[in-house]
Protein backbone atom coordinates (compact mmCIF):
# COMPACT_ATOMS: atom_id res chain seq x y z
CA UNK A 1 0.00 0.00 0.00
CA UNK A 2 2.49 2.49 0.83
CA UNK A 3 4.56 1.34 -1.92
CA UNK A 4 1.79 2.27 -4.19
CA UNK A 5 1.62 5.76 -2.35
CA UNK A 6 5.12 6.81 -3.19
CA UNK A 7 4.76 5.98 -7.15
CA UNK A 8 1.10 8.20 -6.98
CA UNK A 9 2.89 11.09 -5.32
CA UNK A 10 5.96 10.74 -7.25
CA UNK A 11 3.88 11.05 -10.89
CA UNK A 12 2.15 13.67 -9.24
CA UNK A 13 5.14 15.68 -7.82
CA UNK A 14 6.54 15.66 -11.94
CA UNK A 15 2.58 16.11 -13.51
CA UNK A 16 2.41 19.96 -10.80
CA UNK A 17 5.89 20.64 -11.42
CA UNK A 18 6.13 20.74 -15.17
CA UNK A 19 2.82 22.45 -15.30
CA UNK A 20 4.39 25.09 -13.05
CA UNK A 21 2.84 24.59 -9.61
CA UNK A 22 4.36 24.24 -6.48
CA UNK A 23 4.87 21.29 -4.79
CA UNK A 24 6.33 22.30 -0.93
CA UNK A 25 3.65 20.22 0.62
CA UNK A 26 4.88 17.15 -1.08
CA UNK A 27 8.43 17.61 -1.02
CA UNK A 28 7.92 17.96 2.66
CA UNK A 29 6.05 14.58 2.47
CA UNK A 30 8.53 12.36 0.90
CA UNK A 31 11.47 13.89 0.66
CA UNK A 32 13.10 10.63 -0.68
CA UNK A 33 10.97 11.52 -4.07
CA UNK A 34 12.20 14.92 -3.62
CA UNK A 35 15.59 13.88 -3.85
CA UNK A 36 15.30 11.71 -6.27
CA UNK A 37 13.21 14.13 -8.56
CA UNK A 38 16.41 16.27 -8.81
CA UNK A 39 18.46 12.84 -9.67
CA UNK A 40 16.44 12.48 -12.85
CA UNK A 41 16.74 15.65 -13.52
CA UNK A 42 20.19 15.89 -13.84
CA UNK A 43 19.85 12.02 -15.59
CA UNK A 44 17.33 12.98 -17.74
CA UNK A 45 17.35 14.02 -22.04
CA UNK A 46 15.16 16.36 -23.42
CA UNK A 47 14.17 17.34 -26.96
CA UNK A 48 11.86 19.85 -27.70
CA UNK A 49 8.39 19.29 -29.21
CA UNK A 50 6.13 21.27 -31.35
CA UNK A 51 2.41 21.62 -31.73
CA UNK A 52 0.69 23.23 -34.23
CA UNK A 53 -3.73 23.67 -33.51
CA UNK A 54 -6.00 25.58 -34.95
CA UNK A 55 -8.89 27.96 -33.18
CA UNK A 56 -11.07 29.78 -34.52
CA UNK A 57 -9.04 29.71 -38.23
CA UNK A 58 -6.03 30.89 -36.93
CA UNK A 59 -2.42 28.67 -36.39
CA UNK A 60 -0.86 28.37 -33.26
CA UNK A 61 2.65 26.96 -32.60
CA UNK A 62 3.48 25.58 -29.22
CA UNK A 63 7.14 23.99 -28.09
CA UNK A 64 7.68 22.45 -25.31
CA UNK A 65 10.63 20.24 -23.77
CA UNK A 66 9.93 16.75 -23.79
CA UNK A 67 11.47 14.13 -21.66
CA UNK A 68 12.78 11.03 -24.23
CA UNK A 69 15.10 9.04 -21.94
CA UNK A 70 18.24 9.58 -19.54
CA UNK A 71 21.68 10.86 -20.87
CA UNK A 72 23.39 9.32 -17.86
CA UNK A 73 22.10 7.12 -14.52
CA UNK A 74 23.16 8.16 -11.00
CA UNK A 75 25.48 4.35 -10.54
CA UNK A 76 27.66 2.73 -12.88
CA UNK A 77 26.52 0.76 -15.43
CA UNK A 78 23.28 0.15 -16.90
CA UNK A 79 19.74 0.98 -16.55
CA UNK A 80 19.91 -3.18 -15.02
CA UNK A 81 22.59 -1.76 -12.53
CA UNK A 82 20.69 1.14 -11.02
CA UNK A 83 18.49 0.85 -7.58
CA UNK A 84 15.19 -0.37 -8.76
CA UNK A 85 13.25 1.66 -6.42
CA UNK A 86 15.28 4.69 -7.85
CA UNK A 87 14.11 3.78 -11.50
CA UNK A 88 10.46 3.17 -10.56
CA UNK A 89 10.51 6.84 -9.02
CA UNK A 90 12.16 7.54 -12.79
CA UNK A 91 9.95 6.17 -14.61
CA UNK A 92 6.45 7.83 -12.72
CA UNK A 93 8.23 10.70 -13.36
CA UNK A 94 8.38 10.18 -16.89
CA UNK A 95 4.52 9.43 -17.09
CA UNK A 96 3.85 12.58 -14.45
CA UNK A 97 5.87 14.72 -17.16
CA UNK A 98 4.37 13.31 -20.38
CA UNK A 99 0.48 13.14 -18.90
CA UNK A 100 0.70 16.98 -17.61
CA UNK A 101 1.30 17.85 -21.75
CA UNK A 102 -1.00 15.81 -22.35
CA UNK A 103 0.39 12.94 -24.22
Amino acid sequence: MYQNQRRKAARRLAENLAKGNRQDTLVEQYPEIAQAYETYNLCKSVQMVTHETSKGGKQYTRTEPFTVGFLVLPEKGGVLDQPQRLMTFFQEFIHGERRSFGT
